[in-house]
C-alpha cells in the first residue's frame, strides 16, 4: 500500500457532504428537527389556559369554574454516524479488491407525557367567591403507602442486629 486511498471520507465542511452515494441532507440535523419540533409543540399545547381553567358555567346566580394542574415532560435525542463500510470478503475469506463504499445512518427518538388533573372548583355566587379543593383519595392513599414503605425500610435498617464475623 502506498498510503493513499480512493475511498472518500465524510466531512461536515459547510454542512455539505463530499461522500459519493450519501445525499448531503443526511449530514444535517434538518430532518430530525422537522420531526422533533412539531412533536414538542404538540406536547406543550396541552398546557394552554383552557387546560388550567375551564370555561365558566353559569347556573342561576352562580358561576362555576374548575381549576386544574398540568404536568408536561419530554425527552428527545438524535444522532448520526458515517464512515467507510467494511470490505466484503470473497468466497475464500480474503478481502475483495473492490473499494468499500461509504456507510452510515441517522436516527432519533423521543417521548413525552402530559398529565392534567382537577385541583379545585371556584364558585362565584351572591355570597362572594369560594374555592373548594378537590381531594384525590387515590393519590393520597398511594402517597401514604409510599411513605409508609420508606419509613419501614429505614426502621428495619436501624433495628437490624449487627452480624458476627
Amino acid at each position: 500500500m502506498n498510503g493513499t486511498s480512493n475511498a472518500k471520507t465524510p466531512t461536515m465542511d459547510n454542512q455539505e457532504a463530499n461522500v459519493e452515494g450519501i445525499p448531503p441532507e443526511s449530514f444535517t440535523g434538518d430532518k430530525a428537527q422537522e420531526q422533533i419540533i412539531p412533536a414538542v409543540e404538540k406536547l406543550f399545547l396541552s398546557s394552554h389556559k383552557g387546560a388550567i381553567f375551564s370555561e365558566p358555567v353559569v347556573a342561576g346566580e352562580y358561576t362555576v369554574i374548575t381549576a386544574g394542574t398540568v404536568l408536561t415532560a419530554g425527552g428527545f435525542g438524535s444522532g448520526k454516524g458515517f464512515g467507510p463500510s467494511p470490505a466484503t470478503p470473497t468466497r475464500d475469506g480474503s478481502p475483495s479488491a473492490e473499494a468499500a463504499g461509504p456507510a452510515g445512518g441517522v436516527g432519533g427518538g423521543g417521548g413525552g407525557v402530559s398529565i392534567g388533573r382537577p385541583v379545585a372548583v371556584i364558585v362565584i355566587g351572591p355570597n362572594g367567591v369560594e374555592i373548594k379543593p378537590i381531594i384525590d383519595i387515590t393519590r393520597l392513599l398511594l402517597a401514604s403507602l409510599a411513605t409508609w414503605k420508606a419509613v419501614s425500610m429505614i426502621l428495619a435498617k436501624f433495628t437490624r442486629k449487627p452480624s458476627r464475623r
